[in-house]
């Protein structure tokens, strides 16, 4: 096993450059930065150096540094987002895109696009454009071109049927099916920030505006419903 003894910074500095175990020497400038867990999926645009390289270690065979300073194989770093609203995924797919845009526009998509590593926004989240942080779909500004808000009785400019809450249940789900559907769903789940649907209110599909229980296909045929069409 290689020596612990300096960090891989205090031997890149050192007169007579020695590297660890799955460590190389290369001669690189500082823009692009070294691959690393961290930065593995972040993607740099740098300028044309104009200083000379210099000597460092590097990690090989494929491995990056991880927060310890060890090479490890990429399927051992541990995947973290830049955004609290993001998450990792192995089967990230660029089609169609986790944009606010995706609400309203239909995409050609390739049934057969390859899977990547990546970051993508949680579920009830989007992006305002592809490089800005994921955001709760209600402040997307499509919501109210949205054809659910054109319903009649409903008013969902900007996502007025809906609350900003710091614990939103993701289980059972807010969509109308839940009415009728049963979820098996952890009674000490983690809840997570982002826009809910107000009591009395569900949406049709997930990333769809909450519309009145009644205006549900699930409770066409509801008494209630039947009795509030009527006063109408």
């Amino acid at each position: 096993m290689g020596s612990t003894s300096n960090s891989y910074e205090d031997r890149a500095s050192s007169n007579e450059l020695k590297c660890g175990e799955h460590e190389e020497i290369l001669c690189l400038h500082s823009c692009p930065p070294v691959k690393t867990c961290h930065n593995l999926y972040v993607e740099v645009s740098c300028l044309t150096p104009t200083e000379p390289c210099e000597n460092v270690c590097v990690c090989k065979d494929g491995r990056v540094r991880n927060a310890k300073n060890v090479c490890v194989p990429i399927d051992q770093c541990e995947p973290k987002c830049a955004g609290p609203n993001e998450v990792f995924t192995t089967c990230k797919k660029s089609c169609p895109p986790d944009i606010c845009f995706s609400l309203v526009a239909k995409f050609s998509c390739d049934a057969n696009e390859l899977c990547q590593n990546g970051c993508v926004c949680k579920p009830g989240f989007l992006r305002k454009s592809l490089d800005s942080p994921c955001i709760p779909i209600c402040q997307c500004p499509e919501m109210k071109y949205s054809p659910d808000s054109r319903h009649e009785n409903v008013v969902n400019e900007n996502g007025k049927n809906e609350v900003y809450s710091d614990c939103k249940q993701t289980c059972p789900p807010e969509i109308c099916f839940s009415i009728v559907a049963f979820y098996d769903c952890y009674d000490k789940q983690d809840c997570e920030k982002g826009c809910a649907c107000k009591p009395g209110y569900l949406r049709t599909e997930m990333n769809t505006c909450c519309v009145p229980l009644c205006q549900c296909p699930e409770l066409v045929n509801a008494p209630e419903c039947i009795a509030t069409k009527t006063l109408n």
